[in-house]
């Protein structure tokens, strides 16, 4: 039997750690002969269970699933979501879960693949079904129809945008990267340099966020900002700071790519409730360019819906803050409708005699990052003005660009011809600016901080030491190299070979930026079982019952009839029995002995309780679920 830890972190709304389980990887855990007899259970052939993925196999799956199978999925989405289903919560008598009818269904699904079997390390069971069948079972039950949808048009402002936000705060890392304290914190400083210019706040995000506790000195959004740019390997931490990462291909995706990975991260910040995971699912899919009613779509949620406040506080308010969605309210209901934003990956600029460089808000993030290297942003509406200044070209010559690549760029974008006059100024802002500077040196790194400050204080290596590199480096004369190896070789400092600094870097191990005291929890509980479940594994104890009392429909003996309708209750099986002249079903609870006649307690049909003497009972079977 094998197991298998899989998934990535998030919190659960019971404040235990939650693993988003993800099917895909799932199911690369299991043993080839496990996925080969999950295929087989579908019916199909081959090594290949993507068709599992399919909306419309699932579409076919839902409707051939028994009507108890189909229970046991509907209570995974209202009650679970992506939280795990402990065998223990199974045995604690809810009767919705705690019946042999339940745990057969949930054989079956697991059989199937589509709900996966998950062990403690010490032996405790849980189920839990993955995200990806959690959304295809919720897009299934609930579509999207035409009483949602509204004939009008909602103002759509293109002022903010919550990428907007994030563009801005790489640019003001491009050329000044981010101190890093002693604790490998972002200094209060640095922080402040990072915001300058956002509209991002506290404010911003919902009160449902469930993150660990933010290290000091960030506050939520900070730390929310910094461990975004970080998991999107956008901002890049290296031992004298923080610096831009791999910038380049998050700015060459498209507005719904982008969108779409910060809504995923929004959501694995949030802590929401199984109906508002079902909610999120259901309207993420939806077309763009299109209102929606809020009403309507809890309406076709029937008893699965979230509450409207929830909705709207949870949802409709903050990503209208983040402007990713418009909406307006109306009345009792919220509508709304998905920003979306029609980029033009070549969208002309206007370049005026005074410098002002004009460009439409729905120009691509690759135009806007290449401008903002030169130019300072003044204000962002439906027009963006951006300003060239002899300021704001420095930092851009100083990265060893020149004048003539920045021309040619605003010449490439450029709705109109430039002015012989901008040319001239922007190539003497070239030559007013000293634009290289060779120094001829070596880097001495030490191992520690403490043996830095010790170097410092020998004399006879002190005087070679040219300029301090952060805590642990110097800057060195090259033709004093020698005269340094000797001192430090005497005092009982060896050194090695000079390195190639670029391979050196290279071969660092990455570092990682700390912004939560905790960190998202990482379960190590809870593992994957590598196992096919036998039908009979559902009802531990179904192996030692009579066959007869499963397959006959008879009288028996008091106490066999005792014993029998114990048994039955133990493993929460149902009874058919005759009573009162007519053929009728209980789940038994408990058998109890009444001024000297024995009672079978239990709940009928309806769920209504029965207390029934073994006297008036004739025939008499336990069913199979």
């Amino acid at each position: 039997m094998n197991f298998f830890l899989i998934g990535y972190p998030c919190y659960s709304r019971n404040s235990e750690v939650l693993r988003v389980m993800l099917w895909t990887e799932t199911v690369g855990m299991l043993s080839d002969r496990v996925k080969k007899q999950i295929i087989q259970e579908h019916g199909e052939s081959g090594e290949d269970l993507s068709f599992v993925l399919e909306p419309e196999y699932i579409d076919r799956c839902w409707k051939g699933l028994a009507a108890d199978e189909q229970d046991v999925i509907r209570y995974f989405i209202s009650e679970k979501g992506e939280d795990f289903l402990t065998y223990r919560e199974m045995e604690q008598g809810d009767p919705r879960i705690s019946t042999a009818r339940f745990r057969v269904a949930l054989t079956r699904l697991r059989r199937l693949g589509f709900i996966f079997t998950l062990r403690r390390l010490w032996g405790e069971l849980a189920y839990v079904m993955p995200r990806e069948l959690l959304t295809l079972f919720r897009r299934q039950m609930v579509s999207e129809n035409l009483s949602w949808k509204r004939g009008r048009t909602l103002p759509a402002p293109t002022s903010y945008h919550i990428l907007q936000d994030i563009l801005q705060a790489l640019n003001n890392v491009r050329y000044h990267p981010l101190e890093l304290t002693k604790k490998g914190t972002v200094s209060k400083k640095s922080i402040r340099q990072l915001f300058t210019g956002l509209q991002m706040d506290k404010e911003m995000f919902p009160s449902s966020l469930n993150l660990p506790p933010c290290l000091p000195p960030y506050d939520k959004h900070e730390a929310i900002l910094l461990d975004l740019l970080s998991r999107w390997e956008l901002l890049e931490v290296r031992e004298d700071g923080l610096h831009l990462g791999n910038v380049d291909r998050w700015i060459q995706r498209t507005h719904r790519e982008n969108l779409i990975q910060f809504c995923d991260l929004l959501y694995a910040y949030l802590d929401l409730s199984p109906r508002m995971q079902f909610y999120w699912d259901i309207t993420f899919g939806l077309e763009r360019n299109q209102v929606f009613s809020v009403r309507s779509i809890l309406a076709s949620m029937k008893e699965d819906a979230p509450t409207y406040e929830s909705v709207v506080s949870q949802w409709i308010k903050p990503l209208s803050q983040m402007g990713i969605i418009h909406s307006v309210q109306i009345k009792d209901d919220s509508l709304w409708m998905w920003r979306e934003e029609n980029e033009w990956p070549n969208s002309p600029i206007y370049v005026q005699p005074n410098f002002e460089i004009l460009l439409p808000a729905f120009s691509s993030l690759k135009i806007k990052w290449e401008l903002l290297s030169f130019c300072s942003l003044e204000k962002k509406e439906e027009m963006w003005s951006l300003v060239l200044t002899r300021q704001s070209v420095q930092p851009y010559f100083s990265a060893g660009n020149t004048a003539n690549e920045l021309l040619a760029l605003l010449e490439q974008y450029s709705a109109i011809p430039l002015t012989d006059a901008m040319k001239e100024v922007v190539s003497q802002w070239e030559k007013d600016f000293q634009q290289v500077s060779i120094f001829d040196c070596r880097i001495m790194q030490v191992s520690h901080a403490d043996l830095a400050l010790e170097m410092e204080r020998i004399p006879a290596i002190s005087r070679f030491i040219r300029a301090r590199l952060g805590e642990r480096a110097f800057m060195i004369h090259a033709v004093e190299f020698d005269q340094l190896k000797d001192e430090l070789e005497k005092r009982g400092y060896p050194i090695g070979s000079v390195q190639d600094l670029l391979v050196h870097q290279q071969e660092q191990e990455m570092l990682s930026l700390q912004v939560f005291k905790t960190g998202f929890p990482i379960s190590v509980d809870y593992k994957v079982e590598s196992v096919f479940p036998e039908l009979e594994d559902a009802i531990p104890g179904l192996r030692q019952l009579p066959k007869m009392w499963l397959s006959n429909y008879s009288s028996y003996h008091e106490s066999t009839l005792r014993e029998l309708i114990q048994k039955a209750a133990q493993l929460k099986m149902e009874l058919r029995m005759q009573w009162k002249g007519k053929e009728y079903r209980l789940h038994p609870v408990q058998v109890v002995n009444k001024n000297g006649y024995w009672h079978v307690q239990g709940l009928g049909n309806s769920k209504e309780e029965q207390d029934i003497r073994l006297q008036d009972i004739g025939n008499i079977q336990i069913l199979w679920p």
